[in-house]
């Protein structure tokens, strides 16, 4: 009935590769109907109206005298047009492909309770937590870092007046902190530098340099560092000694020491006999005044997830009614948590979209996706171009070219920099790192950015946030991914203890407790060498917005990265033929095609096939080439 279709010999079917990944089909939309075809398609419209609907199908004739069908579709009334000759009528590409395009950035929001799938057991990682103190003199500041202090007649005991600034106890509950006043005399009851809460290794420091103006009568100035109970009796006690001559003498110290509850540190001055003129001191290259110890928050539990639960559930939001699956490759599939389920917020959700999800899977594991099988499926961009090989023949009117869009300057990979409010954040290096191919053709910097968070410490301070669920926070929208591993009943975060030397972090505090030693920047480069390198054969590192300083299974972060050459896949250009016939190629497209023209061999993948179904039939090739003899 090709006589009934007036635009015929326009009809066509293209198979397109999307980006480097999966092959994906699409036909002619608009269709022009005449004689038989327009009296059916005008009856079925004057008869169901708005309920109108006809299904179009095109199968290209065989050697056995039946029909292959090429494609089918259904046709759209609400773009129907007649002349009175000639209906005009648009297809519904009802494809996955087509609607999966349509709806890949709309944005949904996922309970947590349709996802879960396990439990992780978040251990928490070290973090240090520190306070520090100033002087607060009683008498005005005439140099900068030089402080003036009097001891009045009447104060045999005198604290150390000192007023405490830049707290960060990221672990709470192990001590208080206090200022020390000048005019209280004792270190009793509140009048205390630090108190005990929960017994815990600390680190108190003092250095500065301090000197006593003399006096007409004999004094014995000491300095007085002392731990007593809340009843004020001294439990331990350290002195030095200060000459009231005129000259300065350092002080320099340390105290490691665990503080019971109750217990008390204080700092304060004594006079033996007391005095009865006015002591005058003077402080100066005050260095450090400060408690510090290392702690880790207690354990919590948080739903988790696979990628492929989400996947699923973002495909089915969408309308496609097949299955996500996710294809194991080299680097491990992390398990995911929403922003909300690490804060423990009731009725946790997920917030993203399918264009997230696939930034997430090309940045961290470089994979790319097709639609095959029932399922869409996620793999490796190497899956996408296997060594088999069809011959063309009979090309003609071939042209090469070369993709510019393949040249990279530079690429940029990893994950968006976090702000912090805490000091421990520094350590962190899940975040953009920087590389250059030293190529300067153009300016075309690859980006290689998870929108999927595994920054360990962003991880650890939105788990500290659990008993603030009535505060809304910057990153409650985010999706966190963790290496982790089952154990029993629930699953455990991947670290060296449990997963091998591999999985050794050096360059930072706290290597021990540290995670995510997989999702570094450097071993997503190296996930993604084959699209890397397909303009250069080299990487040198040129910057990080995190800390570079790290080494994971002893090699360090900012190593240059040689890229394969000899084995290359893939070249920066391209080139097109045209064959008579509609195409003899498998339907899955991850072979190679070759093909000889002026005396030389071409060898490519599928970029882009269009079959003209219509007479004359013919096929156009677009292909990303491979060699070049």
């Amino acid at each position: 009935m090709t006589d009934h279709l007036k635009n015929w010999e326009d009809v066509e079917i293209s198979a397109k590769r999307k980006d480097l990944g999966g092959v994906v089909r699409s036909f002619s939309n608009k269709f022009e109907f005449v004689k038989g075809a327009y009296d059916l398609l005008e009856a079925e419209y004057l008869s169901n109206y708005t309920k109108a609907s006809a299904i179009l199908v095109i199968g290209v004739l065989n050697d056995s005298w039946g029909y292959n069908e090429k494609f089918r579709c259904k046709l759209d009334f609400s773009t129907y047009q007649s002349d009175g000759y000639t209906i005009s009528i648009n297809a519904i590409d009802d494809s996955v492909a087509s609607i999966i395009n349509a709806n890949k950035s709309q944005v949904y929001d996922i309970p947590v309770s349709e996802l879960k799938e396990d439990t992780l057991y978040y251990d928490r990682i070290y973090l240090n937590n520190n306070t520090k103190w100033s002087i607060n003199p009683n008498v005005d500041q005439t140099q900068d870092d030089v402080y003036e202090v009097i001891i009045n007649t009447k104060d045999i005991y005198t604290l150390l007046p000192i007023t405490y600034i830049d707290t960060n106890f990221a672990v709470k509950n192990i001590i208080d902190v206090s200022d020390q006043i000048l005019s209280i005399h004792e270190a009793t009851g509140d009048n205390y530098m630090i108190k005990g809460i929960t017994p815990h290794p600390i680190k108190i420091r003092i250095s500065f340099s301090i000197k006593a103006g003399k006096t007409s009568e004999e004094i014995v100035l000491a300095l007085f560092f002392v731990i007593l109970n809340k009843g004020g009796d001294i439990l331990r006690e350290e002195r030095t000694y200060i000459p009231l001559s005129d000259t300065y003498i350092n002080i320099d110290k340390t105290f490691d020491i665990s503080l019971n509850p109750d217990d008390r540190f204080a700092v304060y001055f004594n006079s033996a006999g007391g005095h009865s003129t006015d002591i005058h001191l003077t402080i100066k290259d005050v260095k450090e005044i400060s408690v510090s110890y290392i702690g880790r928050n207690k354990p919590v539990e948080i739903d988790a997830f696979s990628p492929k639960k989400l996947l699923s559930s973002l495909l089915s939001r969408m309308g496609v009614s097949l299955s996500g699956d996710i294809i194991s490759g080299s680097m491990p599939i992390p398990w995911m948590m929403a922003a909300e389920s690490v804060r423990g917020i009731k009725d946790a959700k997920v917030h993203t979209s399918f264009s997230k999800f696939c930034d997430f899977a090309k940045a961290l594991m470089g994979y790319d996706y097709e639609i095959l099988d029932n399922s869409v499926r996620f793999r490796h961009m190497n899956d996408f171009f296997v060594n088999e090989t069809k011959v063309l023949d009979h090309v003609s009117n071939m042209e090469l070219s070369v993709d510019e869009s393949l040249i990279y300057s530079g690429v940029e990979i990893g994950f968006d920099k976090q702000d912090y409010d805490e000091i421990n954040g520094r350590d962190e290096f899940h975040f953009k790192s920087s590389f250059s191919t030293g190529l300067d053709i153009k300016d075309n910097i690859l980006s290689l950015i998870s929108p999927y968070r595994a920054d360990c410490y962003g991880l650890e301070f939105l788990a500290k946030e659990r008993d603030e669920e009535s505060k809304d926070t910057d990153s409650d929208n985010d999706i966190f991914i963790v290496h982790a591993r089952k154990d029993g009943d629930r699953l455990v975060l991947v670290r060296e203890e449990n997963g091998g030397a591999i999985y050794a972090v050096t360059g930072v505090l706290f290597p021990d407790t540290i995670f995510n030693a997989s999702y570094s920047p450097r071993n997503m480069v190296l996930v993604n060498n084959e699209r890397l390198g397909i303009c250069t054969d080299y990487l040198s590192f040129t910057a990080s917005d995190g800390n570079s300083s790290i080494s994971i299974g002893g090699v360090p972060e900012t190593l240059p990265i040689s890229l394969p050459v000899n084995d290359r896949r893939i070249r920066i250009d391209k080139v097109s033929v045209e064959t008579p016939g509609l195409s003899p190629f498998p339907g899955n497209y991850r072979g190679k095609l070759s093909f000889s023209y002026a005396g030389r061999s071409y060898e490519g993948w599928v970029s882009e096939i269009t079959e003209k179904i219509g007479k004359p039939q013919t096929t156009t090739y677009s292909l990303i080439l491979s060699k070049i003899k």
